[in-house]
């Protein structure tokens, strides 16, 4: 009888092996799923990174271009603004210039 009894509980605690193995084996198997989806989430951090510091790279280039621009077209703002009045000036001497020459042809 206790031989029989042995026997039951050995066959409970195999089906109970068999059930356990196969929880474990779908913890595992969720796991490397879970670790697969980790490396993905991390592959694709590293490459928003990258391509967020090629795009701040970029930025401070273009932010530097545009300074330079500025300062160019502030140059070339006064540039004109002094030619403008170099030709206001020079407009005026040619008028006073003429100005002295009909005087002086009247007199002639």
């Amino acid at each position: 009888m206790k031989n029989a009894s042995f026997l039951s509980y050995q066959a409970i605690f195999k089906n109970e092996d068999k059930t356990y193995l196969a929880m474990i084996k779908a913890v595992e198997e969720e796991m490397a799923k879970l670790q697969a989806y980790l490396n993905r989430l991390k592959t694709e951090w590293d490459q928003k990174r990258v391509e967020d510091q090629r795009k701040s790279q970029e930025l401070e280039r273009l932010n530097s271009e545009m300074a330079s621009t500025s300062i160019s077209s502030n140059q070339i703002t006064q540039a004109i603004s002094n030619f403008q009045e170099q030709m206001k000036t020079a407009l005026e001497h040619s008028k006073t210039l003429e100005t002295k020459i009909c005087e002086a042809l009247e007199n002639f």
